[in-house]
């Protein structure tokens, strides 16, 4: 998860500018959350309705927008990243509504 630093977010040594495009070119979607949880920024392909679904994100909880059966994944996530900015991520499996 991003760190914020300010006005500015990073992606390791990247700017908010840079780690953006990064995302964009190498993901279907991201999301950029602040350290509560709160999504930031969507990165997402295309201008279809999910896509400008996922958009409409924007200022909500990660927790609000996944389906109820990824809420505790996100939670652990969220803890976990929380935990230690250095922690290894664990890989898992959220599902959305869009």
């Amino acid at each position: 998860m991003p760190r914020s630093t300010g006005e500015k977010y990073v992606l390791g040594s990247l700017d908010a500018r840079s780690a953006t495009r990064l995302l964009h070119a190498s993901s279907d979607f991201a999301l950029v959350l602040d350290d509560d949880g709160t999504i930031l920024e969507v990165v997402a392909q295309g201008d279809d309705a999910a896509a400008r679904a996922m958009r409409s994100w924007r200022g909500q909880s990660w927790l609000e927008t996944v389906t109820a059966e990824s809420r505790q994944k996100v939670e652990a996530m969220l803890h976990d990243a929380q935990a230690s900015a250095d922690a290894a991520a664990r890989w898992r499996q959220v599902n959305h509504p869009v």
